[in-house]
């Protein structure tokens, strides 16, 4: 069996290659748009190719024959400090064109291929608080770029599956934590800043955005462990929530994530930071358990744990 996974370089690809590599069935492939293989990471093979390339994908797709295909590649478009890669254009580029690329690829030189392709929370958009937990009957209004260039992206997935019969599931999940996660997600962002703090000799001090917005936080070991569950079913066209079920607020988090800290630290709001229009969000993963025998493994606690350690370490 050979797997290929996108966006190699990425947090979840790493944990989702050394899930594969336990599980002992498969030849681990990755592509990433960056020069060299990725540091530590289990696959077995490495290619640079970038998914906005269609002509780049298909050669890709044609030369390894792969049986799994992981379609984690993506941008959140507003994480990069260069104007073209922070546009709303190339979101859509990466995020929607990507995964069209992908499954292209896929339809003219892989038709075999079971393809999962990686979604976002943000599809949803605002949620009434009386209608939540989302579920993936919801009509998704996303607010902003991003969600919307994934909404069109688990749509074309939904295209390919019925159009041509093809073997593609969709994952939804929601805020993904867990041992080297960037900065540039918000427990990331809070850990990194926390080491900053604590290297220094005066109080620790942390700033942070608005620490009410509470959210639905997922281990990364499940939710790897979900998408390997998801590519091995039968659900091709469906599209499943990967989450908690739980909401706990940014603020109850950074107290979790500090209580491993060797001395206090401060939690300081600053209004300059990232601010969220959507108050609390969670979703159900009723569907995904109901099909791949899904739930929660990894507690809230324990991943904040391993992430404090990771950060600290690095």
């Amino acid at each position: 069996m050979q797997a290929l996974i996108t966006g190699a370089s990425g947090f979840c690809a790493r944990h989702l290659a050394a899930f594969l590599r336990v599980e002992g069935k498969c030849r681990i492939a990755g592509s990433d748009i960056t020069e060299h293989s990725p540091k530590d990471s289990s696959i077995d093979q490495y290619y640079r190719a970038d998914v906005s390339d269609l002509e780049q994908m298909a050669g890709l797709v044609r030369t390894l024959q792969p049986d799994m295909l992981f379609h984690l590649a993506g941008t959140s478009g507003g994480s990069s400090s260069s104007a073209y890669l922070a546009s709303p254009r190339n979101t859509f580029l990466v995020n929607t064109m990507g995964a069209l690329n992908v499954l292209e690829a896929v339809r003219l030189h892989a038709p075999g291929c079971r393809v999962l392709l990686v979604g976002s929370a943000a599809e949803y958009g605002y949620v009434p608080q009386p209608e939540l937990p989302a579920s993936e009957e919801r009509f998704c209004r996303p607010a902003g770029t991003y969600g919307a260039s994934k909404l069109a992206a688990t749509l074309a997935g939904r295209e390919y599956a019925h159009n041509f019969g093809m073997k593609v599931v969709m994952a939804r999940p929601f805020n993904i934590i867990g041992p080297g996660m960037p900065r540039d997600l918000v427990v990331g962002a809070l850990a990194s800043r926390a080491k900053e703090a604590l290297a220094g000799s005066k109080d620790a001090i942390v700033k942070a955005g608005d620490l009410s917005p509470e959210r639905d936080f997922v281990a990364v070991e499940d939710v790897v462990r979900a998408y390997v569950k998801l590519v091995q079913g039968d659900y091709w066209g469906e599209v499943f929530n990967i989450c908690s079920g739980q909401p706990h607020s940014i603020q109850h988090v950074a107290e979790v994530l500090f209580s491993h800290s060797p001395r206090p630290i401060t939690l300081q709001t600053d209004p300059s930071l990232a601010q969220s229009s959507v108050h609390s969000m969670y979703g159900s993963f009723a569907k995904a358990k109901r099909a791949i025998a899904f739930t929660p493994n990894v507690s809230l606690e324990s991943s904040l744990a391993a992430v404090w350690s990771t950060a600290m370490s690095a």
